[in-house]
């Protein structure tokens, strides 16, 4: 089920590949800010908890999996 709304902090999983990004189906991350539009900059870290990269994803591409 698709977050209807999403805010800074929650953490969340991307239901696509995003190839450009490196990232993949499952990978957690946690909202940053959001903008108009359904947008949000995530930030995906690795396994030891460093941030990897910040990119914007829509809406529809993410899961919510805790506030």
């Amino acid at each position: 089920m698709k977050a209807p709304n999403l805010h800074p902090m929650d953490e969340v999983a991307l239901q696509k590949d995003l190839p450009e990004s490196d990232l993949h189906y499952g990978d957690i991350g946690v909202i940053i800010r959001s903008f108009q539009g359904g947008t949000y900059d995530v930030e995906f870290e690795n396994n030891q908890g460093k941030s990897v990269i910040v990119t914007k994803v829509l809406l529809e591409d993410l899961l919510l999996v805790r506030h």
